[in-house]
């Protein structure tokens, strides 16, 4: 059937209007999985709208001092594995040159790009102890197991297309359904 957006199905055997579908029913079915992080706690919860479902809870490192996480509602394109790197301004006056992709860079193993054309992003290669603390240069920081079992969850809902490799040799995995980071 297809859905001609007032309420109404269409039937694709015939052009005539088939059963009214409801509002609560389509919004179900489009409600979007939200990844929330709330920055007074350092935390970051994932819920599914389409049935309330709850993901990992994970605490997460900040922005710090005048190079905060930008707060708001970005919506989400794609996940990055084994990230390549490319050195910001502060990194490179330190003499940090770009890394190829691999588990090693300082993005860990998963980038999922959020705001500033990519550039903030939430990524792992988190240290633990700096886990819960304001301390990135805008990105949200987790551990790499935390950001995999997120992943996992992702899968499990049926929310990621299969891996896409890039001659970089990055891994990219797009969403199938919307998906929304939220920074309070």
């Amino acid at each position: 059937m297809a859905c001609l957006g007032s309420g109404f199905a269409l039937s694709s055997a015939h052009a005539e209007p088939a059963a009214l579908v409801s509002s609560t029913q389509t919004a179900a079915s489009i409600a979007p999985l939200v990844m929330e992080i709330e920055s007074t706690t350092f935390e970051l919860r994932v819920r599914d709208g389409r049935d309330g479902g709850k993901g990992p809870t994970i605490r997460v490192a900040l922005g710090s001092p005048g190079q905060s996480t930008p707060t708001g509602r970005f919506p989400l394109e794609r996940i990055i594995l084994s990230p390549s790197w490319r050195p910001g301004v502060v990194a490179k006056e330190t003499g940090a040159t770009p890394e190829p992709a691999s588990l090693e860079t300082p993005m860990g193993a998963v980038k999922i790009p959020f705001a500033s054309n990519g550039v903030i992003a939430l990524h792992g290669g988190g240290d633990r102890k700096a886990l819960g603390k304001p301390i990135s240069a805008g990105c949200v920081r987790a551990t790499d197991a935390d950001l995999l079992r997120i992943v996992a969850w992702l899968d499990e809902r049926d929310a990621l297309a299969g891996a896409h490799e890039l001659q970089s040799g990055e891994i990219h995995r797009r969403f199938l359904r919307p998906v929304e980071l939220v920074v309070r």
